[in-house]
């Protein structure tokens, strides 16, 4: 377990510097919430050590890493765009027994992937995802309000692009809290389905299988901390 601390503590060192060299240095309450993320995502990269060709599983991780990139980048609409795909992705995750890396295998529309995740969850048995379901959508339809309500159209692309190379939209910290709020949400409802859910089970056990110290280490972290 004194890996994964190491490891959790380094990733957080890490961020926070960059953060830092742009001269945005995080408050306390922000590493607190990175810190919570760091874990969530270090948790998915293992869970799914075993399904390496799981194409949702990377586009998941891609996501979750594109959200927090984009908050260095100064881009507040494409931290919406990449949260928003995450939730796209975790649905799929959720919803497909095998995940192989072939040209024709494509993601579900997040309506189907919605219906197809909300009808599994129903048949789940001693295990409840229903807030957390509720919550999920909520979040999703907050985000796509945001990305559509941000989006204008340039009249003259030269001075367009010009303002786009100039802006900052992380300038106000309280953006970049409410930023990493959101991510802690949804990086722990993700987390909480896959330590919980019994159709995942397998899953759990292929990957954790002599990590178990690992295993109990973000057991404790993710219940402990999952509050809806």
């Amino acid at each position: 377990m004194d890996d994964i601390l190491i490891q959790v503590n380094r990733e957080c060192s890490e961020i926070e510097e960059k953060f830092k060299i742009i001269n945005r240095p995080l408050s306390i309450n922000d590493l607190k919430y990175l810190k919570k993320i760091i874990v969530h995502l270090l948790f998915i990269k293992y869970m799914f050590f075993s399904e390496e060709d799981n194409i949702f599983y990377k586009l998941l991780i891609l996501d979750l890493v594109s959200s927090l990139s984009s908050l260095l980048k100064e881009d507040e609409r494409l931290f919406y765009m990449y949260s928003r795909s995450s939730i796209e992705m975790f649905y799929n995750i959720s919803i497909h027994d095998k995940y192989f890396n072939k040209l024709n295998m494509e993601a579900d529309g997040y309506y189907k992937a919605k219906k197809s995740f909300n009808n599994k969850i129903s048949h789940l048995k001693k295990f409840k995802f229903t807030t957390e379901f509720k919550k999920l959508n909520e979040i999703y339809g907050d985000l796509s309000n945001q990305i559509h309500g941000s989006a204008n159209i340039p009249t003259e692309l030269g001075p367009y692009i010009s303002s786009y190379i100039a802006k900052d939209d992380f300038k106000n910290k309280e953006k970049i809290t409410n930023a990493l709020i959101i991510l802690e949400k949804l990086t722990l409802m993700y987390s909480y389905f896959f330590v919980n859910s019994p159709s995942m089970k397998a899953t759990r056990e292929n990957s954790f299988y002599k990590k178990k110290d690992m295993w109990h280490y973000f057991k404790s972290q993710i219940n402990e901390n999952h509050e809806i």
